[in-house]
C-alpha cells in the first residue's frame, strides 16, 4: 500500500492514483484540512480530503522525476521570493557533499550500488528490517494494551530487543528492576512516540526518565533511534560527531552537548530537512531522514 502524503517539511513527490497525466507533483500548501499540490505539467490544484487520499507517495524516482522535483521546487522557491543567496556557504558545502557521493555511487540514493551498500548505508538499512517491527510492536494501540495491564518491564523489553536488532545502538540497554521507574520509562516511552504535546518536551522527558531509571543519560543515538525508525521522514536519527560536522558545514550553531535535550535535537532535526530540501533541489531526492543520516555520516 503506498503512503499518503502527511509531511510538509520532508521534500517527497507524490502522484495521483487515477491521474498520472498530470505527472508528479511536489506539495504547495496546506490550509483548512485541503492541500494544494503543484504537478508537472505545470498546474497547480487544490485537494480536499478525498483527493488527498488518491495521492501517493513516490517511493523510488527515476531521474526524470527527481529533475522535475528539483525544477518545481525552485518554481516554488521562486515564487516565494526565496532565494539561495542566504546560505550561499551551505549550498556550496551540499554540492561539494553531493559530488562526494556521486564519485561513488553514481545513480545516488535510488541506484542500486547506494541500496546495497551495508558499510556507508548503516542507517537506512533499517528501513527493511527492524523499521516495521517498531512500527507494529511499539504502535501506540498495542502500548497502551500492554500499560492497562501493567505489563511495564515488557515494553521497555521490546524496546531492548528492537534496538539490538537496528543495530543503532552500541551495547546492549540496561533494564530497570523497580517497578515504579519500569513503570516511568514505559509511560515516557509510549508518551515519546505517541504523545501529543511538543516533540521538544516529550524528548526532555523521555531522557528524564531514562535518566533517573537507569542511573545514566541515553546516548544521542539510544534517544533519537526509536522514532527515527517510527517514523523516518518526520524524525532523524542522529549520531553527534558527523550532526555537529553537518551543522558546521552549514554555518549553523555546531555546538551540543553529550547528554541529549530537546533543543538540540529540534536544532538537528531543522538540520536534516533543511539537508533534505537543499539536496531535493538539486535533483537527489532522499527518500527520508535515515537516508539523510547516511548522507551525512558518508559526506561531511
Amino acid at each position: 500500500m503506498q503512503q499518503v502524503a502527511t509531511s510538509r517539511e520532508f521534500p517527497s513527490l507524490f502522484g495521483h492514483k487515477m491521474r498520472a497525466d498530470w505527472g508528479v507533483g511536489v506539495l504547495s500548501g496546506e490550509e483548512d484540512g485541503k492541500r494544494r499540490y503543484l504537478f508537472e505539467d505545470g498546474e497547480e490544484r487544490i485537494m480536499g480530503a478525498g483527493g488527498i487520499q488518491l495521492m501517493f507517495k513516490v517511493e523510488q524516482p527515476d531521474r526524470d522525476q527527481q529533475a522535475t522535483c528539483a525544477r518545481l521546487m525552485a518554481l516554488l522557491a521562486k515564487r516565494e521570493g526565496r532565494s539561495e543567496s542566504a546560505e550561499a556557504a551551505g549550498a556550496t558545502t551540499v554540492v561539494k557533499q553531493l559530488e562526494r557521493l556521486h564519485k561513488k555511487y553514481q545513480t545516488g540514493f535510488f541506484g542500486k550500488e547506494w541500496r546495497s551498500d551495508e558499510k556507508n548505508t548503516y542507517a537506512r538499512q533499517t528501513r527493511t528490517t527492524t523499521a516495521p517491527k517498531v512500527q507494529a510492536e511499539l504502535s501506540a494501540k498495542n502500548l497502551e494494551k500492554l500499560e492497562r495491564a501493567q505489563r511495564y518491564n515488557e515494553i521497555w523489553g521490546l524496546v531492548v530487543k528492537l534496538l539490538g536488532e537496528s543495530g543503532l545502538v552500541a551495547g546492549q540497554l540496561k533494564s530497570p528492576s523497580n517497578v515504579e521507574q519500569q513503570r516511568l520509562l514505559a509511560e515516557r516511552t509510549r508518551e515519546l512516540l505517541h504523545g501529543s504535546d511538543t516533540y521538544e518536551a516529550r524528548f526532555d522527558r523521555f531522557v528524564a526518565a531514562y535518566e533517573s531509571a537507569l542511573r545514566e543519560a541515553p546516548s544521542w543515538q539510544a534517544a533519537t533511534a526509536l522514532p527515527a525508525l517510527m517514523s523516518p521522514v518526520d524524525h532523524v536519527y542522529v549520531e553527534p560527531t558527523s550532526f555537529r560536522k553537518q551543522l558546521k558545514a552549514l554555518s549553523r550553531y555546531s555546538a551540543f552537548a553529550a547528554r541529549p535535550n530537546g533543543a538540540a535535537y529540534t536544532r538537528c532535526l531543522g538540520m536534516a530537512q533543511a539537508l533534505a530540501n537543499m539536496l531535493a533541489a538539486r535533483g537527489e531526492v532522499p527518500r527520508d531522514l535515515l537516508d539523510v543520516h547516511d548522507f551525512v555520516r558518508f559526506t561531511v
